[in-house]
């Protein structure tokens, strides 16, 4: 225990200045370290990727883009003549990936050493690392989650949930006929109740409207934590997390990690003790009686109550459910709303994808379900093309090598954060004529899909070991609002607005980019059609 001499001279301009020295001290000798540890392991002098030029001690760290991180990558690319750009932030190697192919190599083709993440002290003292599995270090924890979410997300089970898309999708458009104004609140509300559906199997509203409140909760504090205008001091000195709360510098990031950590067990535990409770302890007929749930596919595989391995796996089943929300709610919210924003900047790829939704549905007397994809190629390609031209996650989720790597005559060195540049890559002039024009013709050959042009799931849903396991469900959630939205709704810029300034989507620059609320008007375009989705079954 310290002495309270010890406290008076560790508090005020003293423990500053203390602080600051030792803080000094240990960035040197872990820099000087690091880099001495780099050149033993590199006996054949390889070069690091090109960079921009770094200063002493801290080398890259002031010139981290915190705007438009994802053009000024691409720009140092074209700037070195290099797909990779090398920084060295206060000794931590960070790779940047600008093309698709450097992406592929070195994620995909390298993926027995490129697929972990980084663990910083802050994630660590958030514990996100503990629960969040897409951010799990590579390993038995997170291939065990992983296998556990496949078991249910994997392709064959996905049109088990249609009816819940379908049903929700359904609703959504009823609402959105009395409150058309409230469209992107109303999208909000139909991505929370299809995701909380599909992980707990509760066909309740006011109770399912909760469990999203307290989720996004989750998501927007541990974006909030996360966001990579944020430099935690402790990521930098992992020792100062030893300190007593009391010590000056200790208490912002305490409370922040603090708040992260309830919010979590708010939006994990409740949900899954009822969905147990409704799982096991009403009879062997609860289980049929349910409807299909994550956590329903789960629980008929789990062990016996008194096995060993029961309350492992039912920790898994807990952590897996609140991530199908919470990993899925942000990437496929964010994508649809800018989904409608396309249809607004953009009238006549929605008029031609009207066309084709009249037309199925004038020969079919129905709306289109998700299975009937193939027979509307042009909604099939509107969002291959809202996956590409709008990405949800710019610069993907990171990457850290787990071994020493060589791409292309260049040296990685073990521990390096790899950071693929989606945003790039999708916009790349030489793969995409007019990257920034939303044209899902591009995707279409002879009327048809043409499934040989890279789309935005290549980059978008992240590369190799590190895929988005829940890719297919979102994208049939995008594509039956997408139907619904064509068949009974037109999408207009705001009718009152300056048209001297132009109507463009503007973003919150987060890991996962949000895009800022904006006006457009809904209008009522085929009541026929709405009928038809209102008794639709």
């Amino acid at each position: 225990m310290l002495s309270a001499t010890t406290k008076v001279y560790f508090s005020g301009d003293n423990a500053a200045l203390g602080l600051a020295f030792i803080s000094l001290l240990f960035v040197v000798s872990k820099l000087a370290l690091k880099r001495y540890a780099q050149r033993k392991r590199n006996p054949l002098r390889l070069p690091f990727p090109p960079g921009p030029p770094g200063i002493p001690l801290f080398g890259n760290a002031l010139q981290v883009p915190r705007e438009r991180p994802c053009d000024v990558y691409r720009d140092w690319s074209k700037e070195y003549g290099s797909e990779l750009i090398y920084l060295d932030v206060l000794g931590q190697p960070i790779v940047v990936l600008n093309s698709m192919e450097s992406a592929v190599g070195v994620l995909e083709k390298k993926a027995a050493n490129t697929s972990s993440r980084p663990l910083t002290p802050a994630l660590d003292l958030m514990q996100v690392q503990k629960w969040n599995f897409p951010l799990m270090p590579y390993g038995h924890q997170w291939r065990a989650r992983r296998r556990a979410f496949h078991q249910a997300m994997m392709p064959a089970r996905i049109p088990g949930y249609h009816s819940v898309i379908e049903q929700e999708t359904r609703v959504f458009l009823q609402r959105l006929e009395l409150q058309p104004s409230n469209i992107l609140a109303e999208t909000q509300r139909l991505v929370g109740q299809i995701l909380i559906r599909v992980a707990y199997g509760s066909e309740d509203y006011d109770y399912n409207r909760k469990l999203v409140e307290n989720s996004q909760y989750l998501v927007d504090v541990v974006g909030g934590a996360l966001h990579p205008g944020k430099l935690y001091l402790v990521n930098v000195l992992p020792f100062i997390k030893h300190l007593p709360r009391w010590f000056p510098g200790t208490q912002g990031w305490r409370i922040i990690f603090d708040e992260v950590i309830r919010a979590a067990d708010r939006a994990l535990t409740p949900p899954f003790l009822d969905a147990k409770e409704r799982l096991t302890n009403r009879g062997q007929q609860s289980t049929q009686s349910e409807e299909p749930s994550l956590l329903r596919t789960l629980f008929e595989r789990m062990p016996p109550a008194d096995s060993p391995e029961r309350q492992e796996q039912e920790a898994i089943a807990r952590q897996v459910a609140g991530l199908s929300y919470i990993a899925g709610a942000d990437t496929t919210l964010t994508t649809a709303h800018a989904l409608i924003f396309a249809f607004a900047k953009f009238p006549k790829v929605q008029r031609k994808g009207q066309q084709e939704v009249d037309t199925f549905i004038e020969s079919t007397g129905r709306v289109p379900k998700i299975s009937d994809r193939g027979q509307v190629p042009y909604i099939e390609a509107i969002i291959k093309e809202i996956l590409r031209w709008f990405n949800a996650a710019p610069l993907g989720l990171p990457h850290q090598s787990t071994e020493d790597e060589e791409y292309n005559g260049y040296f990685i060195p073990k521990g390096t954060i790899l950071l693929p540049n989606a945003w790039a890559i999708l916009h790349d002039p030489n793969n995409f004529e007019n990257p920034e024009e939303f044209k899902p013709e591009r995707y279409l050959r002879n009327g048809q899909v043409d499934h040989s042009i890279p789309d935005g799931e290549s980059a978008g849903f992240g590369f190799g070991r590190r895929v988005c396991p829940g890719r297919n469900l979102s994208k049939d959630v995008l594509f039956f609002l997408t139907v619904g939205l064509l068949a009974t709704f037109e999408i207009r810029p705001p009718s009152k607005r300056d048209e001297s300034k132009p109507f463009e989507m503007e973003l919150v620059p987060e890991v996962i980019a949000k895009v800022l609320p904006f006006d457009c008007e809904v209008v009522p375009r085929a009541t026929k059609h709405l009928e038809l989705f209102k008794s639709y079954e």
